[in-house]
């Protein structure tokens, strides 16, 4: 069997090449899985409260027929998931994290570890499992990329996938940086001259004219197969990638939104600062009074735009009307300087007129949405890169697939 041959979904194995490079032909399932043969794995959380292993018979298939026995009415079919290649694995899983000795207990065989024996990590529940239990060949190991267990397949929660493995036939390493088929450039070699040894002389001769023919000069010729030769894009389909398109488009839509909720911060602070000047200006007029007026640094914080679920365009603020802000902030004032505020009505404001250091409700919410959006900001852009990072990644592969076709 062919271990560069595509997955066949038919036959119960649900990773693609397109997913990442070319899987080997494993029948598993989606975030880097970490690999041990250490005597002790990963640290776990604190043990919770220790339970007797569960003795609950394992979950037959529905398709199953019941069986009975002679005095006995067939037993119901289970609504319980079914996978497809442990059928006997016991659903839920079970929640023990020692056993009676005290030892820690990994795995869908809830034994320890075996010492030495190799262990991967699912990246969905973070527990630890024992190649041998999960069907998984140990010479797999170096082509982990992200790996989910059943149990975490049945929940949804990911899908294991696959780096993809040197060309080489004996050779179970990932290929170098998604670059060549190769894990490095001995078996490049190693393979290429395979070929050319399997070929007639005449075979060999002509293809190194057709390369020399091809190549402008002795540097080009001396770099061809250094890079994967690049399909246009016309013949490249777009299935492939069209979802991860998707959601880069709703990426960029959401970083937009962002881009627009820093304008209307940047707004709503140069507003705030003309008011407080307004407001100054008019506090430093000549009066009886021969107290100096305090400065005076008002809260500022916009109810109607920043408690709003929806963008705002930052040329339709409210608050981008100076004159009216003052006199929201002259009613207000008059107000709090009424002795009968019971028997009074507040006014409605579009903006906190408190004082700045005496209101704790909206302390420092200019940094807090500032830091919001830098935060948001990130995660998109992460989120977008590795998308792209993706499509690449399918991309490559469906271009290997199609030249290897061509043989």
């Amino acid at each position: 069997m062919d271990i560069n041959a595509p997955i066949n979904p038919a036959a119960g194995q649900t990773t693609t090449a397109m997913d990442t490079e070319k899987s080997p032909i494993v029948p598993e399932p989606h975030v880097t899985s970490s690999i041990t043969h250490s005597t002790t794995p990963k640290p776990k959380k604190p043990a919770k409260p220790r339970a007797r292993k569960s003795t609950t018979p394992a979950v037959k298939s529905s398709s199953a027929q019941p069986v009975s026995v002679q005095g006995t009415p067939a037993p119901a079919e289970s609504s319980a998931p079914f996978h497809t290649k442990f059928p006997k694995l016991i659903f839920p899983r079970p929640t023990e994290q020692y056993n009676l000795e005290s030892e820690e207990i990994f795995c869908i065989c809830r034994q320890p570890d075996a010492g030495g024996e190799p262990m991967v990590c699912c990246e969905g529940c973070e527990d630890w499992f024992h190649f041998r239990c999960v069907k998984i060949p140990a010479k797999f190991e170096p082509l982990f990329d992200v790996y989910f267990c059943p149990y975490c397949e049945l929940e949804k929660k990911g899908v294991t996938l696959w780096r993809r493995k040197c060309a080489v036939e004996d050779c179970y390493k990932a290929i170098e940086h998604g670059k060549t088929k190769y894990c490095s450039k001995d078996h490049g070699l190693k393979h290429i001259l395979g070929k050319l040894n399997k070929s007639e002389s005449t075979n060999v001769e002509s293809m190194t004219i057709t390369a020399l023919k091809y190549s402008k000069s002795l540097k080009s010729f001396q770099e061809l197969g250094s890079e994967l030769p690049k399909l246009p894009k016309s013949d490249i389909p777009t299935s492939i990638t069209a979802k991860l398109q998707e959601d880069l488009e709703k990426l960029e839509k959401l970083r937009q939104e962002q881009v627009a909720s820093r304008k209307v911060l940047i707004k709503a602070k140069e507003n705030m600062k003309l008011l407080n000047e307004m407001i100054q200006e008019t506090a430093d007029t000549p009066s009886s009074s021969k107290k100096k007026p305090k400065k005076l640094e008002l809260c500022g914080y916009d109810y109607s735009t920043f408690s709003s679920s929806t963008p705002i365009d930052p040329e339709s603020m409210q608050s981008n009307d100076i004159t009216s802000l003052k006199s929201q902030y002259d009613a207000y004032k008059q107000y709090m300087d009424s002795k009968d505020q019971e028997d009074s009505t507040p006014p409605q404001t579009t903006l906190c007129f408190l004082d700045k250091k005496k209101c704790l409700k909206h302390s420092g919410w200019q940094s807090i949405i500032s830091d919001e959006i830098d935060l948001n900001m990130n995660d998109i852009q992460k989120k977008s890169e590795k998308i792209k990072e993706t499509m690449e990644k399918r991309v490559k592969s469906y271009t290997i697939d199609h030249f290897e076709s061509l043989k």
